[in-house]
């Protein structure tokens, strides 16, 4: 297993370099620059060529393109993602991990919620089958997977925080409050969870569903049944540690998933959290924080991706990586 994990992060290695090299390309090839974004309009009327010129030459910004892309890379190495153009060269990894606790704390949120209401809603469904707690519960599985999160957000946000005024519409704290872990935290956070969490649900619901009913027609399910033990146990025991293998693999596959929509998430309910952050710089063109972010969000997919096979070899003693 230590061979396996070790090998698998010398291959993410020039996966990295190779996703940070075709991002800062396309970057660069995206019209606009942090210049224009940078300066007031107004200010800008009063400038000339050569102000403008001096500004490029200030950040760096004069030099060919593999010139920029290798400083950046000099600079990512040594740990700090380059310096932030919008914000007079604060290093990008600083505002990053000055966001990252509330990104973190929205994504756990929101893979408890999902995890836990999905294995239920699922255990249920497979264990009433063809009843009408099953046909509701797979209908509403479907139609959580075919809406976006931005969709749950926007509805969420119009229904329980505008018309009946149940939930703030943005932040994480009221304004002038105390902070910290405390209700005023968790009232805020129940509606960005929650549209985050519908397709974790859903997702988990229908991969829970199927592998229960997969699992109790398995010919260990019915030798444990003629042995008479108890139905909770052979459901707790049997049945649901060897459903949990393939949900493994989703819940895997979803950290990055989530990562990503939590951009959309945090800037509709103005989260303060690393989503939030790249969505502003993409606006302001902030080219050293986009690729931040991006190598973040990059490093989280892989690093998901590791665990999850690590998952496999507790989850299931047959499964070893040599």
């Amino acid at each position: 297993m230590t061979q396996y994990i070790i090998r698998r992060v010398l291959i993410s290695i020039p996966l990295l370099f190779l996703l940070s090299l075709t991002s800062f390309i396309v970057f660069q090839l995206a019209p606009g620059d942090p210049i224009q974004a940078l300066i007031d309009p107004e200010e800008m009327l009063y400038m000339g060529p050569h102000d403008i010129e001096e500004l490029l030459k200030e950040y760096g910004l004069d030099k060919p393109v593999p010139v920029q892309y290798f400083l950046w890379l000099k600079e990512a190495i040594q740990g700090n993602l380059g310096y932030s153009i919008q914000t007079h060269n604060v290093p990008v990894l600083e505002l990053i991990l000055d966001r990252l606790p509330p990104t973190i704390s929205l994504m756990t949120a929101t893979v408890a919620v999902g995890l836990a209401l999905g294995l239920l809603f699922g255990v249920i469904s497979a264990l009433y089958q063809y009843s009408r707690m099953d046909y509701t519960l797979t209908i509403s599985a479907f139609f959580m997977l075919s809406v976006p999160e931005f969709f749950f957000a926007l509805m969420g946000m119009f229904i329980f925080a505008v018309t009946l005024g149940w939930f703030p519409t943005f932040g994480m704290w009221t304004p002038g409050g105390e902070t910290g872990i405390n209700w005023d935290l968790l009232h805020h956070a129940v509606l960005p969870v929650f549209a985050l969490a519908m397709n974790d649900i859903a997702g988990l619901m229908r991969y829970a569903r199927a592998s229960v009913l997969d699992t109790i027609s398995a010919d260990f399910v019915t030798t444990a049944r003629a042995k008479g033990l108890s139905e909770r146990l052979i459901l707790w025991k049997h049945v649901f540690r060897n459903a949990l293998i393939p949900i493994v693999t989703l819940i895997g596959l979803r950290l990055p998933v989530l990562f990503g929509g939590a951009l959309i998430v945090e800037t509709i309910f103005r989260w303060p959290g690393v989503g939030l952050l790249g969505y502003t710089a993409l606006l302001q063109r902030d080219y050293p924080v986009i690729m931040g972010v991006l190598i973040i969000s990059s490093v989280i997919t892989l690093a998901a991706n590791l665990l999850t096979d690590i998952a496999y070899a507790w989850v299931d003693p047959r499964v070893r990586h040599s």
